[in-house]
């Protein structure tokens, strides 16, 4: 680094100065390592591959295990009598969060222990009400467990941490070499960024780190530092930046950055800007592989600050006169998403989201609506916490989506793109429009297209694995045993399930002899499609083609939950 920013003196290139600042801590931090959990029994022959990130459910279980001897070792630091120390845990992502979460729950109603621990989750999906949580001291005896991405590494301070669980994986963005698409994808943490979690602890009093990888697999095989950003994400804005400056191919300024992405990630960015219409496929009349002539639609998106995609999709809505529409959306997707997300009641969430795509099963569409409605109750009323609220909807977030719109349609005008008025203005029907905006983000999104299964065998088989019952309107859950008077249990089973529907009598439970299955059908009936239509708004909760709504319910239901429990007399 300092190499790089070489300085001129006394007739010499010189390395820029290196400044290192000592920092010293009032209180130790101990750490241990897979190989140090052997009095919990974990498996030490578990194979932990560079290559292959992964979590195994032994990981959990001894995560799980961690928790309930921190008991014993606040015993032996003289700490029961005092309010219980939090836990920590990082997780990489949402889904092993919530299988972490799924493991601790039942850990803890096996163990009659539910009302002993305060478990929060840190995400950036999850609202900010929430997360303010972690800062509130807990209940006198409860311990707070934290289970949180890299969002409390340096964004969040959580006080009072004395234990941190860390299983070393990240999920960072990586933009694939053949695709060019990018993707969240698991890694393995860098060393860098271990130690960076394992100061979380030791502020207040001693702590403990607890890193869920052998100790020579963290020493020899993990990295020291992360891949440098310019070398794993998109280079769209780098090149079209490059391309303004005019001062050469862009491969030639790139190559001098401190850190050079792959001859074959600059290619294939090349070839894609060609395919979105930024770049001409000659270069000063000339074929050429490696550069192009910047078109109108390249200067577009160099322009805005959002994903060549979005910028398209603008462009394209500015053809079809529907360029205020496409900016919304287009915002929509760039900032934090509008859209509440909670993780106990996931349901009730996607319920309401449901409420905004009014039937397409589109996100574009629900931001679409949902902001428009935003602005229209801003308008009239003024206040809009009470309203984002019922509507689960992220008001701070919809601030930040209309100085984005505002923006956007500023830099636009620049460039002389405008709301179209007059004869050269198309006018589209309701129907129409809703037609036109899918035309357009098709074209915008191109060619990432998702083709849903036709398959006539999918189709057999899931009427096999339902015993002739209508996957459109069924579900089963597995694992009710014969030996119990089973119609006993249909109002306890309806009664779990009536965060999928608004009445009992819309289900119909059913069990078949020889199978542990409970196959629970949903009838939808003008009533039903009624009691799901907002009155204030006129939207309908509603999915795309012949699955019912209720059905997408009870999917979401058990993605997001532990299995159902069910008391049964013996």
């Amino acid at each position: 680094f300092a190499d790089y920013f070489q300085y001129f003196r006394d007739e010499k290139l010189r390395p820029a100065p290196v400044i290192k600042v000592e920092s010293e801590r009032k209180h130790t931090i101990s750490e241990f390592y897979w190989d140090n959990l052997y009095k919990l029994n974990v498996d030490k022959s578990m194979q932990f591959d560079i290559m292959d990130p992964k979590i195994e459910d032994e990981m959990y279980s001894a995560a799980v295990k961690l928790i309930y001897v921190f008991d014993r070792i606040d015993y032996l630091d003289s700490l029961a009598e005092q309010v219980k120390p939090t836990v920590l845990i990082f997780l990489p992502g949402i889904y092993e969060i919530s299988c972490m979460h799924k493991q601790f729950e039942e850990s803890t109603r096996m163990l009659q222990r539910e009302n002993d621990f305060i478990v929060i989750i840190l995400h950036s999906l999850i609202t900010q009400e929430e997360q303010t949580k972690v800062l509130r001291k807990p209940t006198y005896g409860k311990r707070l467990i934290i289970l949180s991405t890299n969002i409390a590494e340096s964004s969040i301070t959580v006080p009072d941490v004395k234990f941190v669980i860390d299983f070393c994986l990240t999920k960072t963005l990586v933009t694939d070499t053949n695709t060019n698409f990018s993707s969240l994808q698991l890694e393995w943490c860098s060393r860098s960024n271990c130690r960076q979690r394992a100061g979380r602890t030791g502020r207040t009093m001693d702590g403990r780190v607890y890193r869920l990888v052998p100790q020579l697999f963290y020493t020899h095989q993990m990295e020291e530092m992360s891949k440098p950003e310019m070398c794993r994400s998109p280079l769209e804005m780098v090149v079209l930046k490059a391309k303004q400056l005019d001062i050469g191919p862009p491969i030639n300024i790139i190559s001098m950055a401190m850190d050079v992405p792959t001859l074959s990630d600059f290619k294939n960015t090349i070839l894609l800007l060609k395919e979105a219409g930024a770049l001409l496929r000659t270069c000063n009349g000339k074929h050429s592989d490696d550069d192009g002539d910047i078109t109108f639609i390249g200067i577009v998106m160099a322009a805005l600050p959002v994903n060549i995609r979005v910028a398209k999709l603008i462009v394209i809505g500015h053809c079809f006169s529907v360029l205020s529409d496409c900016i919304i959306m287009g915002a929509g997707l760039t900032t934090k998403t509008i859209f509440v997300q909670g993780y106990k009641n996931a349901v009730t969430f996607y319920s309401k989201k449901l409420v905004w795509s009014d039937g397409s099963g589109s996100d574009l569409l629900a931001i679409l609506k949902a902001y428009k409605s935003f602005e229209s109750r801003k308008k009239e009323f003024g206040n809009t916490k009470n309203w984002t609220e019922r509507y689960f909807l992220n008001e701070k977030s919809l601030m930040e989506m209309t100085n984005l719109i505002d923006e956007l349609t500023e830099r636009l005008s620049r460039l002389g793109i405008k709301e179209r008025s007059g004869a050269n203005r198309a006018t589209w029907s309701h129907a129409e429009k809703s037609i036109i905006l899918k035309v357009v983000i098709a074209g915008a999104f191109y060619p990432n297209y998702f083709v849903r299964s036709s398959s006539e065998l999918e189709g057999r088989s899931a009427y096999h694995e339902l015993n002739g019952r209508n996957p459109c309107n069924t579900v089963f859950f597995s694992g009710f045993p014969e030996r119990f008077i089973r119609p006993l249990y249909i109002q306890s089973i309806k009664k779990r399930l009536m965060v999928c529907t608004n009445s009992p009598d819309n289900m119909r439970v059913a069990f078949d002899e020889g199978n542990e299955k409970v196959f629970v059908t949903f009838k939808q009936t003008r009533s039903s499609v009624a009691a799901n239509t907002d009155p204030q708004l006129n939207f309908i909760e509603m999915g795309p083609g012949q699955v019912c709504i209720e059905v997408y319910k009870a999917i979401k239901l058990r993605m997001t939950s532990s299995s159902i429990h069910l008391n049964v007399m013996q």
